[in-house]
């Protein structure tokens, strides 16, 4: 149970990225996911267990989870490089005190695979809230969401600067 959303989830390990000039700062993405609110449902509604997620969602999970890790290690996109930048000096200002940092992201997905909308916590920093919504919203998944999937895909992005 995620004590942040009130809602279990589902957490899986992803590859990492293979043939990057760089170490990627949102090297894990966990993926979580719930469906809080199903459409005409008030905010509040009861979540998926894990349990009871079906195999197709847990796989889209899955698939939604390696693409955006692959989108946030892209070296050529601009929004993705200045959020590494912004995460490296962040963590370089924290002289490794503290634990990454998670941020849990609710993505609204469209018939077509689309961030249609895209909900998180502020970084605490203008530029990199726009760059990761840039990120996540630019390019649709390679695969749409299966049709009974619950809305909103919730996504836990670990802040784990890239030290292994």
């Amino acid at each position: 149970m995620n004590p942040e959303q009130g809602s279990p989830q589902v957490s899986s390990s992803v590859a990492k990225a293979v043939s990057i000039s760089r170490r990627p700062w949102w090297r894990r993405v966990r993926d979580t996911f719930a469906g809080l609110m199903g459409a005409g449902l008030v905010a509040g509604a009861a979540g998926v267990a894990a349990q009871s997620a079906p195999a197709h969602w847990m796989a889209y999970a899955q698939l939604a989870s390696n693409q955006l890790h692959d989108w946030l290690s892209d070296a050529e996109n601009e929004s993705a490089t200045r959020l590494y930048e912004w995460g490296q000096a962040r963590l370089a200002g924290q002289a490794g005190t503290a634990a990454p940092e998670s941020v849990v992201v609710r993505l609204w997905l469209d018939a077509k695979g689309r961030v249609e909308r895209a909900e998180f916590t502020s970084l605490g920093d203008m530029q990199a809230d726009a760059d990761l919504r840039q990120v996540l919203t630019t390019q649709p998944l390679s695969e749409p969401p299966p049709s009974d999937m619950a809305q909103p895909m919730i996504l836990q992005l670990t802040l784990d600067g890239g030290v292994e």
